[in-house]
This record gives structure tokens, sequence and C-alpha cells, in this order.
């Protein structure tokens, strides 16, 4: 099995020049999808349970890995568009984790 990461991507500078990985301040630089945002609130606000955002999860992630393969480009937009749905996720599920720990 493949292990797909993060990439934080600029347009407009060469692949020579990108730094690869997540940058150190943490989620990429592209803007988020205003569709994401909206249904990560809708997710956040009617499901609690951690375990149902945990199957999204997955299902992103396999979605996510099928595209790569189909791709076979990690900077296609679709590929990059997919990867930042899945990091919001995984991000609401970090924040409701730490929420649950500090009550």
């Amino acid at each position: 099995m493949n292990t797909i990461g993060a990439i934080a991507h600029e347009k407009g500078v060469p692949s020579h020049c990108q730094v690869n990985g997540t940058p150190t301040g943490g989620a990429a630089r592209a803007p988020i999808n205003k569709c994401i945002t909206q249904s990560l609130d809708r997710e956040g606000g009617t499901y609690h349970d951690i375990e149902h955002l945990k199957n999204i999860v997955e299902q992103l992630r396999e979605q996510l890995e099928q595209l790569y393969l189909e791709k076979n480009d990690l900077l296609d937009d679709e590929v990059v568009e997919l990867s930042q749905k899945l990091d919001q996720y995984i991000l609401l599920i970090q924040s409701k984790m730490m929420l649950k720990n500090r009550n």
C-alpha cells in the first residue's frame, strides 16, 4: 500500500523550487473552498460522533488514493482539492478530540 502525504503547492512556482510537505505554520497556503467549509460546518454541527467522522476520513483517503493512481500526479488540481478536503476533516476530528479531552 502506498502512503500519500499532504503537499503544499504554490501555483506559478516551478516544481524544482517547491518546498515538499506542509509548511511549518500548519495547513497548506491554498484557500479553503467555501463548499468544503460549509460541509465541514454541517458535519461538525450535526455529528458529534468522532467515529462517524473517522469513517468519512477513511472513505476520503481511499478516494484520494484511487484518484492519485488514476491521475499519477500529486499536483493535479483534483488530487490537491481532495487532499485539502481530507485535511479539513482530520483537523475537525483533532479539534473535537481536544475539546473532548478538556471536558
